[in-house]
This record gives C-alpha cells, sequence and structure tokens, in this order.
C-alpha cells in the first residue's frame, strides 16, 4: 500500500495514510477517508496539554472544551470520554499499551447503531483522540487500513 505522511497542525503528530485516500479538516481536526469504497472516517484531534498544567485560568478552559481532560490519569481520561457518548465502562474492562513512549487505549463501540473504534494516547504533554466512526463495523480490508494508519501515528517528542 502506497502512503502519504500527514503532519498536523502545531506539529503535534504525524502519520501515514493511503495515497487513495482524501483528507479534509474541520474545525483543525484532520478527517481521512477512502472516497470510492470507505464506509467511515478517522478523525483525529490533538490537544497540547502541557501549557496548562500550572496555569488554573488555562487548565479550566481547557477543561471546558475537553471534559475528558479533567481525568488525573490516561485510563481516567477515557472513561469520561466514553461516559461522554453514554458508554459505561468499568475502569480495569479498558487495557492500556505502550509503543515507543506513547501509552494509548483502544475501545470498539456502537450508538445508536453506529460503529466507533476510538484510541486516547499520550506523550509528552500531547493528548490525541482518533476516532474512527462509520456506519456500519468496517469490513477486513478496511479495518486492517485503520489499524495501519493508527500504528503509523508517531506523537512528536516536545522541545524544551
Amino acid at each position: 500500500m502506497l502512503t502519504q505522511k500527514y503532519y498536523s497542525e502545531g506539529n503535534f503528530f504525524y502519520l501515514d495514510y493511503p495515497r487513495t485516500w482524501e483528507m479534509e479538516i474541520h474545525d483543525h481536526i484532520p478527517a481521512f477517508f477512502d472516497p470510492i469504497s470507505g464506509n467511515g472516517a478517522l478523525q483525529i484531534l490533538a490537544v497540547d496539554i502541557f501549557p496548562a498544567m500550572n496555569d488554573e485560568e488555562k487548565k479550566t478552559g481547557m477543561i471546558k472544551a475537553y471534559p475528558y481532560l479533567a481525568g488525573e490519569k490516561l485510563i481516567d481520561k477515557m472513561v469520561i470520554f466514553l461516559h461522554m457518548q453514554d458508554i459505561r465502562i468499568n475502569p480495569n474492562d479498558l487495557k492500556i499499551y505502550a509503543r515507543k513512549g506513547t501509552y494509548f487505549i483502544p475501545h470498539e463501540y456502537s450508538v445508536q447503531g453506529r460503529f466507533y473504534m476510538s484510541v486516547m494516547m499520550e506523550k509528552c504533554g500531547i493528548l490525541l483522540l482518533a476516532i474512527y466512526n462509520a456506519a456500519s463495523k468496517p469490513d477486513k480490508m478496511e479495518a486492517d487500513i485503520i489499524g495501519e494508519i493508527l500504528k503509523s501515528i508517531e506523537i512528536t517528542e516536545r522541545k524544551n
């Protein structure tokens, strides 16, 4: 599969996605999709939480915009995010993985008949939320491509 690289606004992360796919940005959030035979779209939101760590006003503003940032740990953030989607989950049912210094939690679920795969990632004060949203569960080929895109994500190291 031939891919092309995408670098996020603010250089928070980059990833590889298929050359046959399209990318559109809405409200600073990139969406990746197969315009011909695709079932859904992968959207990725990146938030730099580092500037708000020692500034209560910035922290309050960020939590207002992204309520899941109120969670202390990554797993807490994911539980809050899922609760916002009306998904009640025991934190013990979520598994945290690590790869190249990035911690991430994946979770699949359905809401009102739509399929979702959410992956929350964190590294160096950058929180990334990737959501694949589709009318139904993707076929094996699309699921494999989404998996490859997610595996290619690299959160950029912070230069202090």
